[in-house]
């Protein structure tokens, strides 16, 4: 095995045994959370920041890979916990899927590099958490100024990079979900 996590953690009920005696045997340590009140994710971010904290490390971010397979309901709930972590968690946590990337915005202004060569074009905000009273973005083929935005009006999803964009501004005063596609990875092993 190539990569082996240094964490695994969750309940473990769908787990199969061999697979964690395998990974446990190549030097992940198992934590296992049986509490059914927080989603996996929720616990395995508690758990990532406790051990963060405890050794006092500098973190930028956290990434999520693999995020958005799956079922539905699963994913919206990692949105939630997107929203529900931030009351510990002061870094951003970027959730990574095949073809997309998503992050939540907290209340603030941001500079987002758009120009990596891994974009795709198309992107959203979308104010998941509530209304947004007032957002203006720059870098964006639509725009929006000093606008508002919620479920049942206006949200900003299949928006799309201006072509010389280089990076896209955003201003909120609302936690709002940013999401964008990227290129899937072609990965070869030698």
């Amino acid at each position: 095995m190539r990569f082996v996590p240094d964490l695994l953690t969750g309940d473990f009920d769908s787990a199969k045994p061999e697979v964690l005696q395998f990974m446990k045997e190549k030097g992940a340590k198992l934590v296992e959370t049986l509490d059914q009140n927080f989603t996996d994710f929720t616990k395995c971010l508690q758990i990532v920041h406790r051990t963060i904290e405890h050794n006092k490390l500098h973190v930028d971010c956290l990434v999520a890979l693999g995020a958005f397979g799956g079922r539905f309901d699963h994913i919206m709930s990692i949105i939630n916990t997107l929203f529900d972590i931030t009351k510990t968690v002061k870094y951003p946590v970027y959730l990574i899927g095949d073809d997309n990337i998503a992050c939540l915005l907290r209340p603030g202004n941001y500079a987002i590099e758009v120009d990596t060569g891994l974009e795709e074009g198309w992107c959203s905000l979308i104010p998941i958490g509530g209304k947004c009273k007032h957002i203006t973005t720059t870098g964006l083929k639509y725009n929006l100024e000093n606008q508002g935005m919620q479920f049942g009006a206006l949200i900003s999803t299949s928006n799309y990079l201006k072509d010389d964009a280089k990076e896209v501004t955003v201003t909120t005063d609302s936690p709002v979900l940013w999401a964008m596609g990227i290129k899937r990875l072609k990965l070869k092993e030698k």
